[in-house]
């Protein structure tokens, strides 16, 4: 997967928060979303791809 294709969670954060869901929503959201997550642990459990995004853009939609 190219490098661009992934961002952090901070950048995913931000990019929800202009997307203008609340900061306490979007941290449940990926927490949850991080936790579900089999076999990632450490910073790779914080490095989101496209799919992932759009997952947790799913989940706040809910």
């Amino acid at each position: 997967m190219p490098p661009h294709s992934v961002q952090t969670r901070a950048e995913i954060e931000r990019m929800l928060a202009l997307d203008g869901y609340a900061c306490a929503e979007i941290d449940s959201a990926i927490t949850d979303f991080t936790q579900e997550r089999r076999g990632l642990h450490g910073p790779a459990a914080q490095l989101f791809i496209p799919d992932d995004v759009a997952q947790l853009r799913a989940r706040l939609r809910q």
